[in-house]
């Protein structure tokens, strides 16, 4: 099953303190508000996922957690000793944009920080987001055994091609991609990889990447290898 939830549809600037300098941009801080919104959410799609014990990962979008928030989100009981796979979202600091992984316990299981910034167009002005590239080198493949090798990427990294090139000689058999996007490129950089590379791609997604929304409720999607020339 897949729970789909749309944590939030406002807009960066309602969302978060933006700095610019130059022709780039950072996130200084989330509104406070705007983080005990969030936080809410978060704490019920938590406590409804982990009481579930059918549920392997639990995958939420860029940007939209901070440390507060991945505090108050306490483990529950579960029947099962099989801990859930936790991939936070990221969070915005100090110029990295860094996904964690954690068990359903908080415990971390590995970190990942993006490599790809995305351009954010404000007051008629087009910025890119400022990532220390001195400190986001890194990969890292979490390998499951019965699932395969699962490879995290965020959101623009999907269209980076030492990243689509890493995941190939890797071999990555599941790439998750927390993203905050409305562009289209995520899809089709998606369908190649899997095509190409016979990698499953998850996108969660906090907008939505696909045309033809009917239901509101397409904030993200799954994008499966080819069978025997079958439509992915």
């Amino acid at each position: 099953d897949v729970y789909k939830r749309q944590l939030t549809n406002k807009s960066l600037d309602e969302l978060f303190e933006i700095r610019y300098k130059g022709s780039t941009f950072y996130i200084d801080h989330m509104h406070k508000a705007a983080e005990k919104e969030l936080k809410k959410r978060y704490e019920n799609i938590f406590f409804n996922c982990t009481q579930n014990e059918d549920i392997d990962f639990l995958i939420f979008p860029e940007m939209l957690i901070t440390e507060e928030i991945m505090s108050s989100l306490k483990a529950h009981k579960r029947s099962e000793s099989r801990p859930i796979v936790i991939i936070n979202g990221s969070i915005w600091k100090d110029k990295i944009n860094k996904t964690l992984i954690t068990d359903d316990e908080g415990m971390k299981i590995l970190e990942y920080a993006k490599k790809e910034p995305f351009k954010y167009r404000y007051a008629g002005k087009e910025y890119t987001e400022w990532l220390d590239q001195s400190r986001n080198k890194e990969y890292t493949i979490l390998e499951i055994e019965g699932i395969g090798r699962i490879g995290v990427a965020i959101c623009k990294d999907l269209v980076n091609e030492d990243v689509k090139l890493f995941h190939k000689a890797m071999e990555t058999d599941i790439l998750i991609v927390p993203a905050y996007t409305k562009s289209m490129d995520l899809q089709t950089s998606a369908e190649n990889m899997s095509e190409e590379y016979h990698c499953i791609v998850v996108v969660a997604n906090a907008c939505s990447a696909l045309r033809g929304k009917v239901d509101g409720e397409k904030i993200g999607f799954v994008s499966l290898p080819a069978k025997n020339g079958a439509q992915r």
